[in-house]
C-alpha cells in the first residue's frame, strides 16, 4: 500500500480534510520506498540502489523534461479536437 503525500491537483488542499501529523508519520517512517530500502538491504540482496542518490537522478531527469517542455509552444485551442472527430462539429 502507499500513501498519497500530496494535494491531489493544485485547487486541492489537503490540510483541510487530512491531518499534518498523519503525513509526516508516512513521510518519515512509513515511506514504501524507504521500507523496500530497507527491507532488501536487511535480507542481503546484492546491488540495492543508493536511494538518495536515485532520487537526486529522478528529480534532475524530471527538471530537463520540464524545461524541455517548456520550450515548445502551447497548442491552439482547436487542436484538442484533431484526435476526436473525424469531421469537426459546427458548433465547434
Amino acid at each position: 500500500m502507499t500513501y498519497r503525500m500530496g494535494d491531489h491537483s493544485t485547487s486541492d488542499n489537503s490540510t483541510l480534510y487530512r491531518d499534518e501529523t498523519e503525513r509526516q508519520i508516512w513521510k518519515t517512517k512509513k515511506d514504501p520506498i524507504q521500507r523496500l530500502t530497507k527491507f532488501l538491504n536487511n535480507v542481503g540482496v546484492q546491488g540495492v540502489p543508493d536511494e538518495q542518490y536515485e532520487r537526486t537522478e529522478v528529480r534532475k531527469e524530471i527538471t530537463d523534461a520540464l524545461r524541455k517542455c517548456y520550450k515548445h509552444k502551447n497548442p491552439t485551442i482547436l487542436s484538442m479536437f484533431d484526435d476526436v472527430y473525424d469531421k469537426l462539429p459546427v458548433h465547434l
